[in-house]
């Protein structure tokens, strides 16, 4: 159960806020207009470098804003069900990101594909260690393949089966490919 909250309102007409607080008492807010794609951020370092965090909790303000100025009954409730899984992101990422550790390691990142220092959460969900990725700040832990030094995209909760990175699921040919861009169809 997260202990941080995720709160969004709309202040006039179509401009929101959306403030996170850590169990710490570490305050994020977010501030800008629907047609926004990034917020104005302020706050601590640690919570406003964290990419991932930033993207839920500003999903999650527009999705409330969305749950109450779409046309059909429908529609609202579809909004409503993505802010509220937006809001347990933020959260889930929040306490994760208020409990780090010194602890690092280095590997390729399944969520943003990059080679990234993950670092160490102290108190994990469940028996499997939780990390938080430096470079877009999504959950991982260790891929479960042997001998892979690879970071998987870690969900929350106690993990019951193994997790494996993106290389493994075969989702990229490869971490050092997937970033290789081609010039024409040709190539």
């Amino acid at each position: 159960m997260s202990t941080s909250s995720v709160i969004a309102r709309v202040l006039d007409g179509d401009r929101l806020e959306c403030q996170v607080l850590s169990p710490r008492g570490n305050k994020l807010t977010l501030m800008g207009t629907t047609a926004d794609i990034e917020p104005e951020v302020e706050g601590p370092a640690a919570l406003q470098g964290n990419r991932a965090l930033v993207h839920n909790a500003w999903a999650f303000a527009k999705f409330t804003y969305l749950k109450v100025n779409l046309p059909s009954e429908e529609e609202q409730e579809g909004a409503a069900k993505r802010a509220k899984a937006h809001q347990g992101v933020a959260a889930w990422i929040t306490d994760l990101a208020d409990d780090l550790g010194r602890t690092t390691t280095g590997g390729w990142c399944s969520a943003c594909f990059t080679d990234a220092e993950h670092q160490k959460v102290k108190d994990p969900a469940g028996p499997l260690p939780a990390y938080l990725c430096g470079n877009c700040g999504s959950p991982t832990l260790p891929c479960a393949g042997p001998g892979c030094e690879h970071m998987a995209v870690r969900g929350r909760g106690p993990i019951r089966l193994p997790r494996y990175c993106a290389d493994h699921r075969h989702e990229i040919p490869g971490f050092a490919k997937a970033a290789r861009k081609m010039g024409t169809l040709a190539d």
